[in-house]
């Protein structure tokens, strides 16, 4: 009894008891529901090629290389390459993916080739998740759009 009386103290506004070790206890759960929502990763583990999930009328090939760039090429429906370009991507606070010049494919039949100064070039900030047991990001407006899945 000593113990608990030594280890406790009482709450002056309500007038509850509360122990050294219910605060801890609050505190670890308030940090795990913080922290659970957020996958982290490492530049290693997120490095390596990408793929498009679910295109029909192009794929893109992505590699995301660990010196911070990237080289992408863009493909139409009947295989024919229609972008080839390299830029610089950033990964921030262990899962944000940043891209500075990033040409957004939104699944078109591309019929001709895509210039460096198209409007559909952007700059992007997404985050990595775990979906199917790989790593992937999307870059449409709405979720689960315009994802690429890693594939090596």
């Amino acid at each position: 009894m000593n113990t608990f009386l030594r280890n406790c103290h009482c709450d002056q506004a309500s007038g509850k008891v509360v122990t050294s070790a219910m605060k801890i206890w609050c505190l670890l759960c308030s940090l795990c529901l913080l922290t659970s929502c957020v996958e982290h990763f490492t530049a290693e583990e997120v490095c390596g090629a990408y793929a498009p999930v679910g295109y029909v009328h192009s794929f893109d090939t992505l590699r995301l290389r660990p010196n911070g760039t990237y080289e992408r090429s863009i493909y139409n429906r009947n295989r024919q390459r229609r972008l080839h370009t390299q830029g610089t991507w950033r990964l921030e606070k262990n899962h944000r993916l940043v891209f500075e010049h990033f040409y957004v494919n939104l699944d078109r039949d591309l019929s001709s080739n895509i210039s460096e100064s198209a409007d559909e070039y952007m700059f992007i900030n997404t985050y990595f998740e775990t979906q199917q047991r790989a790593i992937q990001f999307c870059v449409g407006d709405h979720e689960g759009q315009n994802c690429y899945r890693k594939v090596q």
